[in-house]
């Protein structure tokens, strides 16, 4: 057997126990000197003591987004890659003019992004969701640096070629990192610049920070589990919320008995990527969010205890954003 729950998908994300401990080590340990920090200040600008839970993304007061077109989302990317090395441009150029993206919007397409490989004798397709903000152009750079990394691998065969989300991943902020780079050089307005680096900053919090935040809670609320703790009891002892959103939240953790502990790899890639290791940082009193496809059937559970699990995770997603059932908005 295994000597931790983590050592499965460790295993899995062909990465040390050792490495993964190092890794949540370092961050937890930057808490106080960037995420508290950032809160601090993010509170300041709302003229607030202390921010909500769920405000934590919330745009800055002066936030607006400006739009980019196709073409200038593309030469935005392509020149940041360019301005790495010509090669990594050249790769990226191929999913243009040949035609290996999805990008429009289109009814009953699928909402999100990937890049996925095929198999090496083909070559990969991306699947994006393109409406001209800022966010879109940070996904065609992040989904093309998996693309890159995916062609670059083709060579390598169908045994060698495959990579663990924690290398994958590494690719893919890369290319996102030195697009983002890119746009800041070429924003000259002050206040746009805050509002972009903010973003920057809550990008990098959620992508590190909180999956480091939420694998320790797992690490923790295994331990507690084989321990013979009670969830209530379990919750008490480590939330910061008040009682009322702690109830609400409390079915999350049960939702998410067993689920894998899946949230170290993007976390794991992003402090790989060297343009990244400088914007880390950590967040304060995070818990768990639970997706339908993080729930993992147990026992003899039939299909209408799964449709009310469903049911419950919705429930708890609009408690823990803040809105009251029957007051959605």
């Amino acid at each position: 057997g295994y000597k931790r729950p983590v050592s499965y998908r460790n295993l899995a994300n062909q990465v040390e126990d050792e490495v993964v401990d190092a890794l949540a080590t370092a961050v937890q340990e930057s808490f106080p000197k960037l995420s508290h920090r950032y809160y601090k200040l993010k509170a300041k600008w709302y003229g607030v003591e202390q921010m909500d839970y769920w405000d934590r993304n919330a745009p800055l007061p002066e936030a607006a987004d400006r739009r980019y077109s196709w073409d200038e989302a593309r030469d935005t990317v392509l020149g940041a890659y360019h301005g790495f090395t010509p090669d990594m441009a050249e790769v990226a150029q191929q999913f243009f003019d040949k035609r290996w993206i999805d990008a429009p919007p289109s009814p009953g397409k699928d909402s999100g992004a990937f890049a996925h490989p095929t198999v090496p004798s083909a070559h990969p397709y991306i699947l994006l969701n393109f409406h001209g903000r800022s966010r879109d152009v940070m996904t065609l750079a992040h989904e093309l640096g998996h693309g890159v990394h995916q062609v670059l691998a083709a060579p390598q065969g169908n045994l060698l070629a495959d990579t663990p989300l924690t290398l994958a991943e590494t690719a893919s902020v890369f290319g996102e990192m030195l697009t983002f780079r890119a746009m800041l050089a070429a924003e000259t307005d002050p206040a746009r610049r805050r509002v972009m680096l903010a973003g920057k900053v809550e990008d990098m919090i959620n992508t590190v920070v909180r999956q480091i935040a939420f694998y320790d809670f797992e690490c923790k609320l295994h331990a507690a589990r084989r321990k013979g703790e009670a969830y209530a009891t379990f919750w008490r002892a480590q939330s910061v919320l008040s009682s009322d959103v702690l109830v609400r939240l409390r079915v999350l953790a049960e939702l998410r008995d067993g689920a894998g502990l899946l949230v170290e790899d993007h976390a794991a890639a992003l402090t790989a990527a060297p343009l990244a290791r400088h914007q880390q940082g950590v967040a304060l009193g995070e818990l768990p969010m639970a997706r339908d496809d993080d729930l993992v059937p147990g026992g003899d559970a039939a299909g209408d205890d799964h449709r009310q699990r469903r049911v419950a995770v919705g429930a708890a997603r609009r408690c823990e954003c803040g809105v009251q059932p029957g007051r959605e908005r």
